[in-house]
C-alpha cells in the first residue's frame, strides 16, 4: 500500500469532520471546496516535496486537485528563500525555523 493511502485518513481525522457516513474536509488553500477521499489530494506544506519535504503528517495538508496544481506556480518563491548548498534535512530545518518565526510574530 502506498504511503499516501495510509496518510490520507489521518489527514481527514486531523483537518476534517465526519458527517455520519464519510470524512470530509475543506481545501487547505481556502477555495471553499469540500473534499472527500476521492477528491482530496495531498499537498506538501510547509516544505514542498521538490525542496526535500516529506510525506509525513506534519508536512502535509489536504487540497483540491485544482488548487494543488496551481501551487506549483508559487513553489519558486520558497526555493528563492532557502540558502543554496543545504542538504535536504538542513533545508527542512531552515524552513521550519522561518515558519516558526513568522507565526511567533502574529
Amino acid at each position: 500500500m502506498r504511503k499516501s493511502k495510509k496518510l490520507k485518513p489521518k489527514l481527514f481525522k486531523r483537518d476534517g469532520w465526519h458527517d455520519g457516513q464519510k470524512w470530509l474536509a475543506r481545501c487547505a488553500f481556502g477555495c471553499g471546496e469540500i473534499l472527500n477521499s476521492d477528491t482530496a489530494t495531498i499537498d506538501h506544506w510547509p516544505i514542498p516535496r521538490r525542496l526535500g519535504g516529506t510525506l509525513k503528517l506534519d508536512n502535509t495538508r489536504l487540497a483540491c486537485r485544482s488548487c494543488n496544481s496551481k501551487d506549483i506556480e508559487n513553489a519558486g518563491y520558497a526555493s528563492q528563500l532557502i540558502p543554496p548548498g543545504l542538504a535536504p534535512a538542513q533545508r527542512q530545518a531552515w524552513w521550519r525555523e522561518q515558519e516558526n518565526q513568522r507565526y511567533s510574530e502574529w
